[in-house]
C-alpha cells in the first residue's frame, strides 16, 4: 500500500488516523507540525500527506505551499484534515489555493477517512472490519 504522512499536532488526531490507515495497510508517518513534515518528506517522499491546517511552526496551508516548491513533491496528494476553526468554504478556498482539492472535517469516521484516501491515491477502497472500527481511538 501507500506511505503516507500525518502531520497534525493533536496526538489523538495522529493517533486516529495512524490507527485507520494502518489497518487498511497503509505505512504511516506522522509530524507534529508543518515544519516537521517538510523536513520527513524531503528525506523520504511519501505517496500522500494528510495534514491539519491549524499547527504551530507552519500550518497545513504554508507547508502544502512549501511542499508544491519541491520538484519531487509538487504532484504529491495533500488532504487537509480540519476541524471547525475554519468554516468549510473558507477551507476549500484556502485548499484550491495551494493545490489541495480534498478535506476532511473532524471529527471524521474511519471509512471517511480511507475513501478520502483511496481517492486522492486513485486506489480502490478498502473497507474496515468492524472490529478494526472499534480499534480505532475515539470510536464506540
Amino acid at each position: 500500500m501507500a506511505t503516507i504522512m500525518i502531520a497534525d499536532d493533536d496526538p489523538d488526531t495522529r493517533n486516529l488516523v495512524s490507527t485507520v490507515l494502518g489497518y487498511a495497510g497503509h505505512r504511516v508517518r506522522e509530524a507534529t507540525d508543518g515544519a516537521e513534515a517538510l523536513t520527513q518528506a524531503q528525506a523520504e517522499p511519501p505517496d500522500m500527506v494528510i495534514a491539519d491546517l491549524m499547527m504551530p511552526t507552519i500550518d497545513g496551508f504554508e507547508f502544502a505551499r512549501q511542499l508544491r516548491k519541491i520538484k519531487a513533491m509538487a504532484q504529491t496528494p495533500v488532504v487537509f484534515f480540519t476541524g471547525t476553526y475554519y468554516l468549510e468554504a473558507e477551507a476549500r478556498t484556502l485548499a484550491k489555493a495551494c493545490g489541495v482539492t480534498r478535506i476532511i472535517t473532524k471529527p471524521a469516521e474511519p471509512q471517511q477517512i480511507l475513501e478520502i484516501v483511496s481517492q486522492s491515491l486513485g486506489v480502490p477502497q478498502v473497507a474496515l472490519a468492524p472490529s478494526a472500527v472499534a480499534d480505532c481511538p475515539g470510536q464506540t
